[in-house]
C-alpha cells in the first residue's frame, strides 16, 4: 500500500490542527458553515458536522462547501464524520460523510474527521473509498486497540487535544500525530 502523506507546506505552516478559535494563527481553523467569513491570512477547514446530515438546508450547505472547497485558505475539508451519540442515525450521516470524503479527494485537500463511537464505520469507508488525500481524525480519545486498527490504513492521522489515552497515544508513530486545541484554543 502506497503511504498517503500530508503535504510538507501544511505541516511546516500548521501547529494546531483543528481549533474553532477564529483568532487562532498557525492554527487549522474549523469554519461553523462553508460559507462563513474567514480573515485573510487565516488557514481553515469547511466541512459540514455529522449532526446536520437531516438539516432542510443540507444541499445548500454542500453547495456553499463545493464553492470554497477550492479556495487556497481552506486548506481541509471537515469536520466530516459520524457520530453515534449525537444526531440522526448513521444510515442518514453516513451519505453526508461520503460526499464530503468525494470532495476533499477531488481538490486534494485533507479530510478532518469527527468520530465518536465510529471508528469501525470510518474504517470501513476508508476500505471501500480508498481515498488519494490523507485522513485525520480528530480529537482522538479511543483506546489502544482503535488507533492500531486505524493506523493500519495508509495515510489515517491522528490528532489529539487536551484529553486523550496515554497508552493509546504512545503507540502512535510521531509522523502520524498531529497537536489541537480544538474548543479549548
Amino acid at each position: 500500500m502506497t503511504m498517503i502523506t500530508l503535504p510538507q507546506s501544511l505541516r511546516d505552516a500548521v501547529d494546531d490542527w483543528h481549533t474553532h478559535n477564529q483568532s487562532a494563527r498557525r492554527a487549522i481553523i474549523n469554519l461553523p458553515d462553508p460559507g462563513s467569513p474567514r480573515e485573510p491570512g487565516a488557514l481553515y477547514s469547511a466541512g459540514i458536522y455529522p449532526w446536520l446530515a437531516d438539516s432542510s438546508d443540507l444541499d445548500e450547505r454542500l453547495a456553499r462547501l463545493r464553492s470554497v472547497a477550492g479556495e487556497p485558505d481552506v486548506v481541509a475539508i471537515g469536520e466530516a464524520g459520524l457520530d453515534r451519540l449525537r444526531g440522526p442515525g448513521l444510515d442518514v450521516q453516513m451519505p453526508l460523510f461520503i460526499s464530503q470524503a468525494r470532495i476533499a479527494d477531488a481538490v486534494g485537500k485533507p479530510l478532518i474527521i469527527h468520530a465518536v463511537r465510529t471508528i469501525p464505520e470510518i474504517i470501513s469507508a476508508h476500505k471501500s473509498l480508498k481515498p488519494r488525500v490523507a485522513w485525520i481524525i480528530h480529537g482522538f480519545r479511543g483506546s489502544p486497540e482503535a488507533a492500531k486498527q486505524l493506523l493500519a490504513r495508509p495515510g489515517i492521522y491522528i490528532s489529539i487535544g487536551a484529553k486523550y489515552r496515554p497508552e493509546a497515544v504512545e503507540l502512535i508513530p510521531a509522523d502520524r500525530l498531529l497537536r489541537e486545541t480544538d474548543q479549548e484554543g
